[in-house]
C-alpha cells in the first residue's frame, strides 16, 4: 500500500518542484533581460542627447553666438 501511495504521489511532487523552481528561474531570466534593455535605452538616449547637444553648439558657433574653440 505504501509503494503504490509513493508512486502516485512522487511524480506529482516532482511536477510540482520543478514548476516552482521553473518559474523563478524564468523570472530572474526576465528581470536580467529588462535590465539589459534598460541599460541599453540609456545609452542610446545618453548618445542621442550628446549629438542634439553638439549640433546645437555648431549651430550657434555658425551664427556666430558662441565662439570657435581654441581661439
Amino acid at each position: 500500500m505504501p509503494t503504490i501511495l509513493l508512486a502516485i504521489v512522487s511524480p506529482l511532487l516532482t511536477t510540482i518542484i520543478g514548476f516552482y523552481f521553473g518559474q523563478r528561474a524564468g523570472a530572474a531570466s526576465g528581470k536580467a533581460a529588462k535590465s539589459e534593455a534598460e541599460k541599453e535605452r540609456a545609452q542610446i538616449t545618453s548618445t542621442l542627447q550628446a549629438e542634439q547637444q553638439d549640433n546645437a553648439l555648431q549651430v550657434l558657433r555658425n551664427k556666430g553666438l558662441v565662439d570657435p574653440p581654441n581661439s
